[in-house]
């Protein structure tokens, strides 16, 4: 009985009174677009530090492998970090620039290179105190800088050589801007206590020390105050004692060069920029602590400097004191380099490294 009751009421139709509109279907709104992520330079997803290596996938989000501050031997997803940008990864810290200017670092922080204002290690990604939002982030030993979207450029962690640009070469947990530079968009930062800075107008200006002449100013004291390169750059990079930069498709170089990182055929210091030996046409340009690697395309790959381990990619241990070419596999997107330490990206998304062992 009760079944037909329910049946009957299936087949009732409602009436609707003359003087009262039915009542229209609803039906779900389309779920909007999500509006596309800006593209990102190849040569920015990939960074490698003293053991450990990170990639931006082509989801924006960023995977890491390797030794310490990361600590695996597999490649796994940073939690907490999305639509990143550029990753920058020194020895013991890593920092990470994600869409709309936000800088998160963790890792080691007993200078302070986290920038959060605590000297307390970090395990998960922790915001920068930035003046302003940024648009570069390099670093370092225990240094850390990043260039901002007002054109001027911030640094913190261990200033103990003047690499903060403070006279008082006193570390500090919060970012400090450098001296009265505008118009930055890229910066570097050297290991040994040097960090440099380029401006859109090609302009390099360098602070810390200049033990080496990585300053690129000529031997002489170091200076916690930026001080100009006598160089005009499209590119700016810089390696455990030296700088380079490309300027006009061609890589100039100075500083340290005990293991022929100038690329210069010696392993003479160099104070002041110098070319590296029959390089043209350079389209990326990267620097690892002891040994340096660029791009002519996508086919070429040259590297030079310190081979202990094989990093240079050549099938031997020699070092080279000039450019020599890779062996690695053609169709390179990106190149990062570390200690001892090299991978590329593939056009087809495949990451190969070689040197010393990760972990």
């Amino acid at each position: 009985m009760a079944l037909l009751a329910f049946g009957a009421l299936l087949s009732c139709k409602r009436s609707t009174p003359n003087n009262i509109a039915p009542v229209p279907s609803e039906k779900p709104a389309p779920a909007p677009t999500p509006a596309p992520l800006p593209p990102i330079a190849a040569g920015f997803r990939l960074a490698a530090g003293e053991t450990s290596t990170c990639l931006i996938g082509v989801d924006r989000k960023l995977s890491c492998w390797g030794g310490q501050p990361i600590a695996s031997a597999k490649a796994k997803v940073v939690p907490g970090l999305e639509k990143v940008r550029q990753v920058a990864i020194a020895q013991k810290h890593v920092c990470a620039l994600v869409e709309g200017g936000v800088v998160q670092c963790w890792g080691q922080n007993a200078k302070g290179e986290l920038g959060n204002g605590s000297r307390s290690t970090a395990t998960a990604p922790t915001l920068v105190a930035l003046p302003a939002l940024a648009t570069h982030v390099a670093a370092a030993g225990g240094t850390s800088c990043a260039a901002l979207a007002d054109s001027t450029v911030v640094c913190w962690g261990n200033g103990e050589q003047g690499q903060l640009g403070d006279p008082t070469v006193a570390d500090s947990d919060r970012p400090r801007r450098i001296g009265a530079l505008t118009g930055v968009v890229e910066t570097a930062v050297g290991a040994f206590g040097h960090a440099c800075a380029r401006t859109s107008g090609g302009d390099v200006w360098c602070w810390g020390s200049n033990r080496f002449g990585q300053l690129g100013i000529g031997a002489g004291k170091d200076s916690p105050t930026p001080v100009r390169v006598e160089v005009k750059a499209t590119r700016l990079v810089a390696g455990f004692a030296h700088t380079c930069v490309i300027a006009a498709g061609k890589v100039s170089c100075w500083g340290w060069n005990d293991e022929g990182i100038l690329g210069d055929g010696t392993t003479t210091d160099r104070s002041v920029p110098g070319f590296v030996s029959s390089l043209t046409d350079v389209t990326q340009l990267v620097a690892g602590d002891f040994h340096t690697c660029a791009l002519k395309g996508p086919k070429e790959m040259w590297c030079w400097g310190r081979n202990t381990d094989g990093e240079l990619g050549d099938m031997s241990k020699a070092r080279h004191l000039v450019p020599h070419g890779s062996a690695e596999p053609k169709g390179i997107a990106a190149v990062a380099l570390g200690t001892m330490l090299s991978c590329v990206l593939l056009a087809n998304e495949e990451t190969h490294c070689w040197g010393r062992a990760p972990l």
